[in-house]
């Protein structure tokens, strides 16, 4: 081997050794960064959302009719609060499933909270829609991810757990479970579910 190709291996291999220490600083820097930013948001993204049997919490907020609404005058009686957003293909799929088998609810009242009731319109039936568009209800029930549902007693209590939905039969579970104020077997918990996301 010549003298110009050893200077050309030496010079490659030094090269790349300060690429590597740059790229190794680059992650230190980077990760620093990354933990101060974990360390402002929720650990394991734990659920706020109330124990069953606990009243629901308080909230004031708008119906998408512009009427005002509280936790105290939200439903009439035994509800299910069914958490949708506009945008979740899974959200529309269920609430269009859901206009042909209304009857599963066996006249449980439905109430839709959704930042944005405008794509909704057409797809909720005789449901109530409230409008939450800074998700402050959604997070007070501990929602992080849309189709979520909860059911509510006669009593404004918690009757089941936060619960990730997906078929409209789920729905009909809850609520029987608001009718009877007990927790039904439908799904893994929505906290389980959003640990294991």
């Amino acid at each position: 081997m010549s003298l110009p190709w050893i200077v050309l291996v030496v010079a490659q291999g030094i090269v790349l050794i300060i690429l590597g220490l740059i790229v190794l600083g680059l992650l230190r820097r980077i990760g620093s960064v990354l933990e101060a930013v974990e360390a402002k948001l929720p650990s394991d993204r734990e659920t706020t959302s109330p124990a069953v049997g606990q009243h629901i919490p308080p909230f004031v907020a708008v119906t998408a009719e512009g009427a005002t609404v509280s936790s105290e005058t939200l439903c009439g009686g035994p509800c299910v609060l069914l958490f949708v957003s506009p945008r979740c293909r899974h959200c529309l799929t269920l609430l269009s499933g859901l206009t042909d088998q209304w009857s599963l609810l066996k006249g449980i009242e439905l109430v839709v909270i959704t930042p944005d009731p405008s794509q909704l319109a057409d797809k909720v039936g005789n449901a109530r829609v409230v409008v939450d568009p800074d998700q402050r209800i959604s997070q007070l029930f501990g929602v992080f991810a849309t189709p979520a549902a909860i059911a509510i007693d006669a009593h404004r209590r918690v009757a089941t757990p936060i619960q990730h939905v997906n078929a409209v039969h789920q729905l009909g579970a809850l609520a029987e479970a608001a009718r009877s104020g007990g927790t039904p077997v439908t799904s893994p918990s929505y906290s389980e579910e959003v640990a294991h996301a």
